[in-house]
């Protein structure tokens, strides 16, 4: 009885390990028989390789993609210009050489000049599905791209911020004004900070953009504010693209298989009849062609028969989705930084005081927030310590011949895509001294504009691809930090949540915990 039990649990055994080996040897085979692609093509790979690639962490979730992506741009920074790397089985280049990244991104900008969510939307059939996405600098390519950026270029010059700049600081008058609320008496109030800027983010572009009010800083009342709601489900779901990437890097047709939407239908309709009913508003003022936002400059233009209904609702929309999470991001770890250092905090209070003194104003005019110099070396020191574009990605849109030595080169194929790593380059001790702190005062020594002309600091990206929002972008946070250091002191406190940087949800790279700081009225 025994010998047959054990005969029959050995039978099972062999047949498991049978099914196992049929299971598991095709997916092995399938996702490491391309490892040799670049060693063929007489590139140095990445070591070590495993199973999963260059990056494991992309799925077993360990740590951050970043900081592997970091290990090798140290490994190899000083062995060669690029290191051929596998996301997952998927060929790609990590650029480590400043000079090889600025030609990738601006002097042989025509060679990549697709994005990867430019390769992704020209995979697909965006007009059926995306039609309002289709007007976004960000997701088009060629002829396309090119319009999309004319337009958002000119609706967002600084010739019409200055003229616009009135906009943008009634946001922060509603933003004193709520947090005046919230700080009642002599005792420090904990604000939870991400909420506060998201707030005031999506109150700053909506007016300055459609010229209405969001009522997300002043009609606190209801528990949802609808505007700010529509907003995040759609950066949300723009985020989500990320594990699609993943299924196409093992699976290369999925795109084809499963064509989904971009944006919701729910919010491409809100924001078409949020356009509708600001357009309404313009209207009802009898001259809309004076009004200072974006949307009565694209109303002219349609006004002339030169924009769509469609096209209309697309620029605004777009424009709000590309610059609401990154100036979120970049908002909330400015506050952050500066709660954490009283010192630069107190510099900065200072300064902002002593030239509103000097201008003898209570609010600062359009030329005076931009000639704030540590003001701005603070914003810039956050995007170099949290920056908002953490690596640059380039496809290759024709054949071309890349030198990676003084001796060898290499033939990128068209569809290749090319890795920048911006955060890499950021915390490089031998360009950034002390690369871990918060140090405004480097660029007294170094202006921030040489620094980007390196390709050594990339806070709005580089090349004709770089940020069209910077401007506006600046513009609304200057004013933010303004508004609050000038009227309150704040600082972390029991609640506030710390940086983690091994984790791979860590707080310095997402802004999906809550980040709670102590607000004082001075």
């Amino acid at each position: 009885m025994f010998q047959e039990l054990l005969k029959m649990i050995l039978e099972y055994f062999f047949q498991i390990i049978l099914l196992l080996h049929v299971i598991l040897l095709p997916t092995y085979i399938y996702l490491t028989w391309n490892f040799n692609y670049w060693q063929k093509r007489g590139l140095r790979s990445a070591l070590p390789l495993t199973i999963l690639g260059s990056f494991p962490s992309i799925l077993t979730r360990s740590r951050n993609l970043l900081y592997e992506i970091d290990v090798i741009y140290r490994r190899y920074k000083h062995r060669c210009r690029m290191v051929g790397i596998y996301f997952l089985r998927q060929p790609q280049i990590m650029v480590v050489d400043l000079r090889l990244a600025q030609e990738i991104l601006d002097s042989n900008f025509s060679a990549f000049e697709m994005t990867a969510a430019c390769s992704w939307m020209h995979l697909r059939n965006p007009n059926k599905l995306d039609k309002l996405a289709l007007c976004s600098a960000l997701w088009t390519t060629g002829e396309i791209w090119k319009c999309n950026r004319a337009v958002v270029s000119g609706a967002l010059a600084q010739t019409r911020l200055k003229h616009s700049y009135d906009l943008c600081q009634a946001s922060c008058r509603h933003l004193k004004d709520f947090l005046l609320q919230k700080c009642i008496g002599a005792k420090p109030q904990v604000v939870e900070t991400v909420d506060l800027v998201k707030r005031f983010a999506a109150a700053a572009l909506c007016i300055s953009i459609w010229g209405v009010n969001a009522g997300t800083l002043t009609n606190t009342k209801k528990k949802q504010n609808e505007f700010l709601l529509m907003t995040e489900r759609a950066t949300k779901q723009m985020s989500s693209l990320r594990n699609y990437s993943l299924l196409s890097a093992v699976m290369p047709f999925f795109w084809e298989l499963w064509p989904f939407r971009l944006i919701s239908r729910a919010v491409d309709n809100y924001f078409v009849q949020f356009t509708n009913d600001a357009l309404e508003c313009h209207r009802e003022l009898r001259n809309p062609s004076g009004l200072l936002d974006v949307l009565s400059l694209l109303y002219e233009r349609r006004h002339t028969g030169h924009m769509s209904d469609e096209a209309l609702t697309g620029y605004c929309m777009t424009m709000l989705l590309d610059g609401f999470e990154d100036i979120c991001s970049a908002l909330t770890y400015t506050l952050y930084y500066l709660a954490r250092d009283t010192r630069v905090q107190a510099k900065l209070r200072n300064e902002l005081l002593q030239t509103l003194r000097h201008e003898v104003c209570a609010e600062f005019s359009f030329e005076t927030l931009s000639s704030l110099c540590y003001l701005d070396h603070c914003i810039f020191e956050t995007l170099r310590l949290s920056p908002t574009v953490k690596y640059c990605r380039r496809i290759c849109s024709r054949a071309n011949v890349v030198q990676f030595s003084k001796s060898k080169s290499v033939q990128v194929d068209e569809g290749t895509l090319v890795c920048v790593p911006v955060y890499s380059f950021h915390h490089d001790p031998l360009i950034f001294c002390e690369p871990n702190s918060y140090i405004p005062e480097r660029y007294e020594n170094v202006a921030p504009k040489e620094l980007m002309e390196r390709r050594a600091f990339l806070p709005f990206g580089a090349g004709p691809r770089s940020c069209l929002g910077k401007d506006i972008a600046m513009l609304i946070m200057k004013s933010a930090i303004v508004a609050i250091i000038t009227q309150f002191s704040i600082k972390t406190c029991a609640e506030s949540q710390h940086s983690n940087n091994s984790g791979v949800d860590s707080f310095l790279l997402n802004l999906n915990e809550k980040l709670k700081l102590e607000f004082k009225k001075i």
